[in-house]
C-alpha cells in the first residue's frame, strides 16, 4: 500500500476533530441558486421549477491542501406554505448521484415527508462532477484496460478468486496513478463535513434534517456520531452496519437476509403462477430453488451466448441479487431466469447486459463506488489468504447463495492505495440532540433488519420501525403505514412505538389492473 505516514495518521482522526459550529458557519459564500434545466423539472408532477445551486466548500478539511470544491445541489420546494426547513438526502451507493436522483425520486418521497420541507440533495465528492472518480482518462482507455477483466465471483471456478485478486490490483494501481492528487480527499467523513456546510449555508437553524438510503445510512450514522448535538431529524433507511463498512474487507453482515429474500421470491412465485413465468417449471418453491441451483452450476461450464453478451455463473448471480432489490422487477427476473432455464437465446439476446444497482447511478464517476468505499476501509493487505478467510469464514456462512457476490469490491479494496484523510473510528454509541428513526425491511437482500436493530441500540433514544416488506429500502415496496410514520416524524418528531411493524400496500408479483 502506497501511503505516507502523515496521511496514515490523518486517516485515523475521529469525531473529536469536529470543527466547531461557529467556525463552520458562514465560512464561505452561500448557495448560489438558479432555475434547474427543463430535463430535471420534467420529473415534477405539479409543473414546478426546481432550484439548482452550487456551494463552495473546503477541498481539504485538514488544511494541508488549500483551495475549495464546488458542490452541485438540487432543491425541491416544499408543497405547503408552512415550511419547516430543509431535509437533506443521500441516495446510497456509495457513488450515487444526488441531483438527478433527487429530481426523479421527488414525486415518491416528498409526500412521504408531509410536504412541509424543501428537499435537497447534492453530488457528494467523488460523484458527478464533484472530484469525479474516473480512474481512466476516457471511455476508450477504460474499455481497452478492462475488456479482458472477467469480473468473476469467487465460486465461478477454482481460478476465479485468484484472477479477480489480480484484476483488483490492476484497478487499485490504475486509480492510484490517475487520481494521486485527489484520491485521499474522497471519503465519508469529509462528505459529512460538506453536508454540514450545506446546513449552515441554508441559514435555517443550524440543525441537520436528513434521510439516507443504503450507504446513505453509513453517511448518516457517521454524521450523527461526529455531530450529535446538531441533529434535528434523521432517518436511516435500509441500514448498513457502519462498523463493518470501515473495519472489514467485505461487510459480512450485509448478506444476513439475502438467502431468505431469495426464498421469499421463490415462494411468492409459486403462489402467483399467472405473474411468474418460472412457476410452471416446479410444483413447490423448494423444487424450483433446486432447479435454479442446478442452472447456476451448469452455467459455470456452459455459459449462454446471447447477442454480444455471455451469461454465465457470475452474470446470473449478479442478475439475481440485483433484481431482488426491486419487487417491481420480480416478474422480469422470473422471465429472464425462465429464458435461461429453457435456453431461449432469442428472448435473452434482447438484454444488453446485467446492471449492478450499486454502480448504475454512478455512470459519470465509474469508479466512485471503489473510491469511496475502499478509501474508507481500514484493513489492507497484499495477502489474498486474509481476504479468502473472511469470505469463507464469515460471508459464505452468512449467505450460501450470494456470499461470493462482493468478490470484486473486496479484492480491490484490500489492495487500495488511498486512505481517506479522515475516517470516523468511534463506536457509534452516542446520544443525539434529537432521536433518530431507524427503518429496516424484513426481507432486504443487502441491508438486513439485523443491522437496523444494531444501530438503533447504539443511538440512544432512537426508534426502530420494521417495514415488513421485500427489496432494498422502504420505497422498494411502499407502505401507507410506513409513510405515515415518516411524515409524523419529520413534521412533529413523533417516533413509532417499540415493536411497530408496517405491512406493504401490495403483495409480491402484484400487477396493476389494466385501465379500461
Amino acid at each position: 500500500m502506497r501511503t505516507t505516514s502523515s496521511i496514515f495518521a490523518l486517516a485515523l482522526l475521529t469525531g473529536s476533530y469536529a470543527i466547531p459550529h461557529g467556525q463552520l458557519q458562514n465560512r464561505l459564500a452561500g448557495i448560489q441558486w438558479a432555475d434547474c434545466p427543463p430535463e430535471l423539472n420534467a420529473f415534477d408532477p405539479h409543473g414546478r421549477t426546481f432550484g439548482c445551486g452550487t456551494l463552495e466548500v473546503p477541498l481539504d478539511y485538514t488544511g494541508e491542501i488549500p483551495g475549495t470544491l464546488k458542490l452541485d445541489l438540487l432543491k425541491v420546494p416544499a408543497m405547503k406554505e408552512s415550511k419547516k426547513g430543509s431535509i437533506l438526502f443521500n441516495w446510497g451507493g456509495p457513488g450515487g448521484d444526488g441531483v438527478f436522483n433527487m429530481a426523479s425520486a421527488s414525486p415518491i418521497v416528498q409526500p412521504m415527508t408531509g410536504g412541509e420541507h424543501d428537499l435537497i440533495s447534492w453530488d457528494p465528492r467523488g460523484t458527478g462532477e464533484t472530484l469525479a472518480y474516473n480512474c481512466y482518462p476516457n471511455a476508450t482507455d477504460r474499455a481497452a484496460t478492462v475488456r479482458w477483466h472477467h469480473g468473476q465471483f469467487a465460486n465461478a471456478s477454482e481460478a476465479a478468486l485468484g484472477r479477480t485478486w489480480a484484476e483488483g490490483k490492476i484497478l487499485a494501481d490504475d486509480c492510484a496513478e490517475t487520481l494521486k492528487d485527489i484520491g485521499s480527499l474522497v471519503g465519508t467523513a469529509f462528505t459529512v463535513r460538506d453536508m454540514f456546510q450545506i446546513v449552515d449555508a441554508l441559514g435555517e437553524d443550524g440543525k441537520l434534517r436528513y434521510w439516507g438510503f443504503s450507504y446513505g445510512t453509513t453517511l448518516g450514522a457517521t454524521a450523527l456520531a461526529m455531530f450529535p448535538d446538531r441533529i434535528d431529524r434523521a432517518i436511516l433507511d435500509g441500514v448498513q452496519n457502519p462498523m463493518q463498512h470501515y473495519h472489514t474487507f467485505g461487510d459480512p453482515e450485509m448478506y444476513t437476509d439475502s438467502d431468505e429474500t431469495w426464498q421469499e421470491f421463490l415462494k411468492a412465485c409459486m403462489e402467483n403462477p399467472n405473474a411468474c413465468a418460472l412457476a410452471k417449471h416446479a410444483s413447490s418453491a423448494g423444487e424450483l430453488g433446486e432447479k435454479i441451483d442446478r442452472l447456476i452450476d451448469n452455467l459455470k461450464e456452459e455459459p449462454i451466448p446471447a447477442g454480444q453478451s455471455i451469461f454465465g455463473y457470475s452474470e446470473i448471480k449478479g442478475l439475481m441479487i440485483g433484481k431482488l432489490y426491486y419487487p417491481s422487477q420480480y416478474s422480469d427476473l422470473a422471465d429472464q431466469l425462465e429464458w435461461m432455464l429453457t435456453r431461449n437465446i432469442t428472448a435473452f439476446s434482447g438484454l444488453s447486459g446485467i446492471e449492478d444497482p450499486q454502480t448504475v447511478a454512478a455512470a459519470t464517476s465509474p469508479e466512485a463506488l471503489f473510491g469511496i468505499r475502499c478509501s474508507d476501509k481500514v484493513p489492507r493487505t497484499d495477502n489474498l489468504e486474509l481476504v479468502r478467510a473472511e469470505l469463507e469464514g464469515q460471508i459464505y456462512r452468512t449467505s450460501t447463495i450470494f456470499g461470493d457476490t462482493p468478490t470484486n469490491t473486496m479484492t480491490a479494496c484490500a489492495q487500495w492505495h488511498f486512505a481517506a484523510k479522515e475516517r470516523y473510528s468511534g463506536d457509534f454509541r452516542v446520544k443525539t440532540s434529537s432521536p433518530a428513526l431507524i427503518i429496516g425491511n424484513t426481507w432486504d437482500p443487502v441491508t438486513p433488519l439485523k443491522s437496523a436493530r444494531t444501530i438503533s441500540e447504539l443511538f440512544e433514544g432512537s426508534a426502530l420501525l420494521q417495514h415488513n416488506g421485500h427489496g432494498h429500502m422502504t420505497i422498494a415496496q411502499p407502505s401507507t403505514c410506513t409513510s405515515k410514520h415518516i411524515a409524523d416524524y419529520f413534521l412533529t418528531g413523533t417516533l413509532p412505538q417499540p415493536g411497530t411493524i408496517c405491512e406493504p400496500d401490495t403483495p409480491l408479483f402484484h400487477k396493476k389492473p389494466k385501465s379500461s
